[in-house]
Protein backbone atom coordinates (compact mmCIF):
# COMPACT_ATOMS: atom_id res chain seq x y z
CA UNK A 1 0.00 0.00 0.00
CA UNK A 2 1.07 3.62 -0.37
CA UNK A 3 -0.84 5.04 2.59
CA UNK A 4 -2.66 3.95 5.71
CA UNK A 5 -5.62 5.91 7.09
CA UNK A 6 -6.58 5.72 10.75
CA UNK A 7 -9.74 7.22 12.24
CA UNK A 8 -9.29 8.63 15.75
CA UNK A 9 -12.20 8.85 18.16
CA UNK A 10 -12.93 11.55 20.74
CA UNK A 11 -9.62 13.41 20.49
CA UNK A 12 -9.70 17.02 21.71
CA UNK A 13 -9.24 19.86 19.24
CA UNK A 14 -5.75 20.50 17.94
CA UNK A 15 -4.72 23.83 16.51
CA UNK A 16 -1.74 24.28 14.27
CA UNK A 17 -0.08 26.82 12.01
CA UNK A 18 -1.38 24.89 8.98
CA UNK A 19 -4.69 26.12 7.58
CA UNK A 20 -7.02 23.49 6.12
CA UNK A 21 -9.69 24.47 3.58
CA UNK A 22 -12.69 22.84 2.02
CA UNK A 23 -15.26 23.94 -0.53
CA UNK A 24 -18.69 24.28 1.09
CA UNK A 25 -21.09 24.91 -1.76
CA UNK A 26 -20.43 28.43 -3.02
CA UNK A 27 -17.89 29.38 -0.34
CA UNK A 28 -14.71 28.14 1.32
CA UNK A 29 -14.39 27.03 4.92
CA UNK A 30 -10.98 27.25 6.64
CA UNK A 31 -9.74 26.04 10.03
CA UNK A 32 -6.52 25.10 11.79
CA UNK A 33 -5.98 21.50 12.70
CA UNK A 34 -3.23 19.72 10.77
CA UNK A 35 -0.10 18.34 12.37
CA UNK A 36 2.59 16.69 10.26
CA UNK A 37 5.59 14.87 11.65
CA UNK A 38 8.34 12.79 10.04
CA UNK A 39 9.54 9.94 12.25
CA UNK A 40 12.23 7.76 10.70
CA UNK A 41 10.90 6.50 7.36
CA UNK A 42 7.32 7.55 8.19
CA UNK A 43 5.34 10.74 7.69
CA UNK A 44 2.33 11.14 9.98
CA UNK A 45 -0.39 13.67 9.16
CA UNK A 46 -3.20 14.21 11.67
CA UNK A 47 -6.21 16.27 10.53
CA UNK A 48 -9.00 17.57 12.77
CA UNK A 49 -12.47 17.61 11.22
CA UNK A 50 -13.80 21.06 10.34
CA UNK A 51 -16.96 20.66 12.46
CA UNK A 52 -15.04 19.42 15.51
CA UNK A 53 -16.54 22.05 17.83
CA UNK A 54 -20.13 21.00 17.27
CA UNK A 55 -19.25 17.30 17.37
CA UNK A 56 -17.28 17.80 20.61
CA UNK A 57 -20.24 19.62 22.17
CA UNK A 58 -22.60 16.82 21.10
CA UNK A 59 -20.51 14.03 22.63
CA UNK A 60 -19.99 16.15 25.75
CA UNK A 61 -23.70 16.68 26.37
CA UNK A 62 -24.71 13.16 25.34
CA UNK A 63 -21.73 10.88 26.05
CA UNK A 64 -20.81 8.85 23.05
CA UNK A 65 -18.16 8.21 20.46
CA UNK A 66 -17.40 10.25 17.35
CA UNK A 67 -14.66 10.21 14.75
CA UNK A 68 -12.84 13.49 15.40
CA UNK A 69 -9.56 13.13 13.49
CA UNK A 70 -8.03 11.23 10.58
CA UNK A 71 -4.37 10.26 10.45
CA UNK A 72 -2.52 9.37 7.28
CA UNK A 73 0.71 7.36 7.44
CA UNK A 74 2.97 7.26 4.38
CA UNK A 75 6.63 6.54 3.80
CA UNK A 76 8.74 9.68 3.45
CA UNK A 77 10.39 8.18 0.33
CA UNK A 78 6.99 7.38 -1.22
CA UNK A 79 7.64 3.63 -1.43
CA UNK A 80 4.99 0.96 -0.92
CA UNK A 81 4.77 -0.81 2.45
CA UNK A 82 2.74 -3.47 4.22
CA UNK A 83 0.53 -2.95 7.27
CA UNK A 84 2.92 -5.18 9.26
CA UNK A 85 5.75 -2.70 8.66
CA UNK A 86 3.87 0.05 10.50
CA UNK A 87 4.72 -0.55 14.15
CA UNK A 88 3.59 1.37 17.24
Amino acid sequence: MRRLLIHWLNLPAIHSPVLLRTDVGDRWSAWTGRWRLDIGPWRLTLDRRNDHGSVWDAIGSNPGIAMTHVMEIVRVDGRHFTACQVEP
